[in-house]
């Protein structure tokens, strides 16, 4: 990471986390190319035999 921005009361400085209802990241996706993030999910994690290697 060569720096990161952040708005006022994006983190909540207290607990030291991020308010994750006012997150929305930007990514680069390369060359001029930007990303942004508006919504986000969660997956149950998946066992499968590689991960008992």
């Amino acid at each position: 990471v060569l720096a990161l921005h952040a708005r006022e009361g994006l983190i909540d400085t207290e607990r030291w986390r991020v308010r994750l209802q006012d997150y929305f990241p930007v990514a680069r996706f390369g060359a001029s190319f930007y990303l942004r993030s508006r919504d986000r999910f969660a997956m149950d994690e998946a066992k499968t035999g590689i991960d008992e290697i």
